[in-house]
């Protein structure tokens, strides 16, 4: 697949994306919810350029936003091979996002990223207003309001399920792992009582809580 993904700046169609979305979503390390574009941002911010040109993740494979910030980076950098492909893929990208629906409930614009929503709207020209969660016959949607009045659904079916997927895949193993150290505290508490020091009641020194800690 790998090799074919991006068939679809060859021949924009919705079913080269959607095609090319799903070999994203059935990666083991898809996020929907990714933040590789803030950590893409800060490096920006510290014009580390290079390394948000040679940023590479399963999770911006199909961001408009990921190859336009790496388009801006290359620019910063002269680097005019680069800046080129990042600004083909950035308008390819969301060409193709565009043909997955109309934005209607009956036919949602099919997402890969949740923060593809934010592109879609802002390729409008238009902003979000604000966002609701709908769930209906199985299926889960974004409804979001822009502040020139549109409602614009997106479907997020494929997002939500392989993030619960992930999350219980998570506490299977917090729950397998938890049932060793249960058997293992078992098995060593006459020695741990043994072994235990006296509790110290003296005051312990808090350490300074550092100012970017908001927590």
């Amino acid at each position: 697949m790998t090799a074919d993904i991006f068939d679809f700046i060859k021949t924009p169609s919705k079913e080269l994306f959607l095609k090319s979305q799903q070999y994203v979503i059935n990666h083991e390390v898809y996020d929907p919810y990714t933040s590789e574009l803030d950590e893409l941002m800060d490096l920006m911010d510290a014009k580390d350029f290079q390394k948000v040109v040679d940023f590479k993740s399963i999770n911006t494979l199909l961001s408009p936003s990921a190859h336009l910030i790496k388009h801006h980076a290359a620019k910063q950098m002269n680097d005019d091979l680069n800046a080129k492909s990042e600004w083909i893929l950035f308008n390819k990208v969301l060409e193709n996002l565009l043909l997955t629906g109309d934005g209607s409930k009956e036919q949602p614009y099919l997402i890969t990223q949740i923060s593809d929503e934010r592109d879609i709207i802002q390729s409008m020209e238009d902003e979000v207003a604000n966002q609701r969660l709908i769930k209906s016959e199985g299926k889960s949607y974004d409804l979001i309001k822009t502040k020139s009045g549109k409602e614009i659904y997106f479907d997020i079916t494929l997002c939500m399920q392989a993030l619960a997927a992930k999350f219980a895949v998570i506490e299977d193993e917090v729950e397998e792992e938890g049932e060793v150290e249960k058997e293992h505290e078992i098995l060593e508490e006459p020695q741990r009582i043994e072994k235990e020091a006296p509790v110290d009641s003296s005051p312990q020194e808090v350490p300074e809580k550092k100012w970017w800690k908001f927590w």
